[in-house]
């Protein structure tokens, strides 16, 4: 007598796990389930964003479901290949707040909610040969990515699609490293090319501001006293300021000294414009 051949051949039993039959076998599987497949829609797209204490990734993917039956989609996870507990997708921001219309990274990043698939991923099965397509957005909490990841260097996440049957679905994807935001810029303000050695900020000494003279302090104070007079004088009653009336000698210093005071401002202003006119006009040294 003739072995038949059993009835459930591997095709067959792929086919039935693939609509979510359990299926006895004597053998276990030993390749993952892949009817669930993510694909990269824009590569130079697909980043992680380094931030001081974490990362940012935005991933455009198309998921297909290959099966013969319609998948739903429980659970969404993705691993980075540095150990990361807190690596997390990011979760559905209208189900607590109903009237938001963004999804918002901890850096400020924003995402429309409509162009996100963190949560439309869960909502309907998708049937034999369907697509979604969308963004998926994913971030690391305390763990910055490694430093032998340089800026413009790409490395490998994991996307794990865990289906309504519990079984896993595994695709791996490549992501391109953004540390921009962390890049110290070099400053746009430099001296100019040609200034003449032994001066600051393109002035030499006899432009710089310089301190006033002990004659020039001491008529300020002096012009500071009589003003100070003149206004409690000014304050002070009508029969008073009669009484009181001011000499000769105190007009003349009164006199004197706004007649230094408008020749001070006046040679003040002139020195100003004249290091204002030099400074915007600098004078290069031929090498």
């Amino acid at each position: 007598m003739k072995n038949q051949e059993p009835l459930l051949d591997k095709v067959y039993i792929r086919r039935l796990l693939a609509v979510g039959c359990p299926v006895p076998t004597e053998e276990e599987e030993t390749q993952p389930v892949q009817d669930l497949i993510v694909e990269v829609l824009r590569p130079e797209q697909t980043v992680a964003y380094v931030a001081r204490s974490g990362a940012e990734l935005l991933l455009p993917l198309r998921i297909t479901n290959h099966s013969y039956g319609p998948l739903g989609i429980d659970r969404v996870e993705c691993s980075p290949p540095w150990d990361d507990e807190l690596f997390t997708v990011l979760g559905d921001p209208r189900r607590y707040t109903p009237e938001m219309h963004t999804y918002r990274m901890p850096s400020g990043r924003e995402v429309p909610y409509e162009s996100a698939l963190n949560h439309s991923l869960c909502k309907g099965a998708l049937e034999p040969g369907e697509s979604r397509e969308g963004i998926l957005l994913a971030i690391s909490m305390c763990t910055r990515i490694p430093m032998e990841y340089l800026h413009g260097e790409t490395f490998l996440v994991t996307v794990v699609l865990v289906d309504q049957y519990g079984r896993s679905h595994y695709s791996t994807i490549e992501v391109l490293v953004d540390s921009s935001a962390m890049i110290r810029k070099p400053s746009i303000y430099r001296p100019l090319d040609g200034v003449r050695p032994g001066t600051l900020n393109g002035l030499d000494a006899t432009q710089q501001p310089r301190e006033p003279s002990i004659e020039e302090e001491s008529n300020r104070r002096k012009l500071e006293m009589l003003a100070q007079e003149k206004i409690a004088k000014s304050r002070a009653p009508v029969d008073q300021q009669r009484r009181a009336p001011m000499s000769e000698s105190e007009e003349e210093e009164v006199r004197r000294l706004a007649q230094w005071l408008r020749q001070s401002i006046a040679k003040s202003r002139s020195e100003e414009k004249k290091r204002k006119s030099n400074h915007r006009n600098p004078e290069i040294t031929v090498r």
